[in-house]
């Protein structure tokens, strides 16, 4: 007689692995190498009933193990691995996103410091950086057309949408404003 190694029951089903396959009236008897093979080639409807199934015996915890495999998102093919996967990419999205907006403090902070520190040496002290651009318009002309206003002014302009929540710029208009700030970064080091 061919030992029960597990047994467990699903939608009106029994199921049971046995040291050797045999036909048995009203289950269904898989070998443990049948098992092993519908768990490593990720048989759905087969993980479907170990994990939605009740355990009826289990001696080695081979069924109960394999299901909370099954529940923690550690077996590929199942609704919670999509589900553990999708959560590590949210997360992953999160963290891009943090990066971003701190490469977008630092685009800002430059610019303002350069800008700040330019005016400075030209006697103005502005504390509020939406007013720099007009005081860069004032400076004398051969400074003027040495950095760029409308950039600094595109800077600034995207950095307050960022702040009051109206827009997160794009990837690549990010790396374009970053272009943009260490341009004008040089630009305004070359005038000091």
């Amino acid at each position: 007689m061919s030992k029960i190694k597990a047994e467990w029951e699903y939608k009106d089903k029994t199921f049971q692995i046995r040291d050797e396959k045999k036909e048995v009236k009203d289950k269904e008897v898989i070998s443990m190498e049948d098992f092993i093979k519908n768990v490593v080639e990720h048989d759905r409807k087969f993980l479907i009933s170990i994990r939605d199934g009740e355990i009826i015996k289990d001696p080695v915890s081979i069924l109960r193990n394999t299901k909370e495999n099954i529940e923690r998102g550690e077996l590929i093919g199942t609704k919670e691995a999509i589900l553990k996967k999708f959560l590590v990419v949210r997360e992953h999205l999160n963290e891009i996103e943090k990066i971003k907006a701190k490469i977008l403090d630092n685009v800002y902070s430059s610019t303002i410091e350069a800008c700040q520190a330019l005016l400075t040496l030209h006697g103005c002290i502005i504390l509020t950086p939406r007013l720099i651009p007009d005081y860069l318009k004032k400076l004398p002309g051969k400074i003027r057309r040495k950095i760029s206003i409308s950039d600094v002014s595109e800077i600034i302009k995207t950095y307050k949408d960022y702040e009051h929540e109206k827009e997160f710029p794009s990837g690549k208009k990010l790396d374009k404003l970053m272009m943009k700030a260490k341009k004008l970064k040089e630009d305004i080091n070359e005038i000091i």
